[in-house]
């Protein structure tokens, strides 16, 4: 195992989580398990044994788990363990800290997790604690819904059962509709519901 053979608790954090690929594996399985294509899917400057080697050190380090599902889908797949979960609150405050920083010229975009929980870093529900909704991203990879509720807002994987708004596109137009206003017209993203809804919504983020 690597060290810094520091004492400090920032650096023995540091030693379970700070190579490079690492926080982002675990931003990648913070909303449920995923197969190992479906990883490196959404690492793709990482490359499949890059990632595949930090699934092992974060394995060994109690982080990630690996289990197997049963019938029909027969497939192994990994997920945090709740060590790894506990770092949500870190991925939300470093999001905090890097949101200030410039995009790099060759980024390859939002991955869907990526986007959804961005919401962990710019939603500022205090400022409209009255408004209660369910709102569904149709991303490319799947159904996802956010729930607001007493200034607070939960998202997760999955369709919702009764949408008040409905958004459909890829990551990056969606977080330029929510966080840039920009026009859901000229960025491509389908609305299906009440558009002084989707102002409501976008305006209890600390961006746009």
């Amino acid at each position: 195992m690597k060290t810094y053979s520091d004492a400090c608790a920032v650096a023995r954090a540091l030693d379970l989580v700070g190579d490079r690929w690492a926080l982002l594996i675990v931003r990648e399985l913070m909303l449920g398990p995923k197969r190992f294509g479906a990883l490196t899917d959404g690492l793709r400057a990482a490359g499949p044994d890059m990632v595949a080697k930090r699934l092992r050190e974060l394995t060994d380090h109690g982080i990630v788990v690996r289990r197997s599902l049963g019938a029909p889908a027969n497939v192994d797949v990994y997920a945090l363990s709740q060590r790894g979960l506990a770092l949500r609150p870190v991925l939300r405050e470093l999001g905090r800290w890097g949101a200030t920083a410039d995009l790099p010229p060759d980024h390859l975009g939002l991955t869907d997790d990526a986007f959804l929980l961005a919401f962990d870093v710019v939603f500022e529900g205090h400022r409209d604690t009255d408004l209660e909704l369910t709102v569904e991203f149709r991303l490319p990879g799947g159904p996802a819904a956010a729930r607001v509720a007493q200034g607070g807002i939960e998202v997760g994987w999955g369709a919702a059962a009764a949408p008040d708004l409905v958004l459909e596109g890829d990551p990056d137009d969606l977080g330029s509709v929510l966080w840039d206003a920009a026009d859901p017209d000229v960025t491509g993203v389908q609305v299906i519901g009440d558009r002084p809804l989707l102002n409501r919504f976008r305006a209890m983020t600390l961006v746009g």
